[in-house]
């Protein structure tokens, strides 16, 4: 448990600054989309979708490198 959250947040941590605050903001603190989009100055709750949608495809992948071969 433990070490798996361990290399959880060290692939948290190898994100972007912008994509990482994205991804707490919706997945830890349970933000809606429009919140988000006020809180990072973003246009829209649509644009924080997709912009959420991308940080989390990068998030796996950098998850899916802290796999044992």
């Amino acid at each position: 448990g433990r070490q798996l959250l361990s290399r959880d947040d060290e692939a948290l941590q190898r994100l972007r600054e912008s994509d990482r605050e994205l991804v707490v903001a919706r997945v830890e603190l349970g933000l809606d989309y429009q919140d988000i989009a006020n809180l990072c100055g973003r246009p829209s709750a649509a644009a924080v979708r997709i912009a959420i949608s991308r940080a989390l495809v990068r998030l796996a992948a950098e998850m899916g490198h802290d796999r044992p071969s």
